[in-house]
């Protein structure tokens, strides 16, 4: 997200993975979309969510998950 306290990684139509900055550590949440809302999500990710959305580089989403 463009705010830089989440991270997603989108997986496959259905799933993605999403990092979540708490404190100064990260949280991982692994997400199979199964409801209608968050097939929708991942749609709204992938159009960027007007701006709400950033692509980042995988080498960005390597070093925040290993942090």
């Amino acid at each position: 997200m463009a705010d830089g306290r989440h991270y997603y990684r989108i997986e496959g139509p259905d799933r993605f993975t999403e990092l979540q900055r708490v404190g100064s550590r990260w949280l991982s949440h692994a997400v199979v979309a199964t409801m209608y809302p968050e097939l929708v999500r991942i749609q709204e990710m992938l159009a960027g969510g007007k701006g709400v959305y950033e692509v980042v580089e995988q080498a960005d989403w390597d070093a925040v998950y290993r942090s």
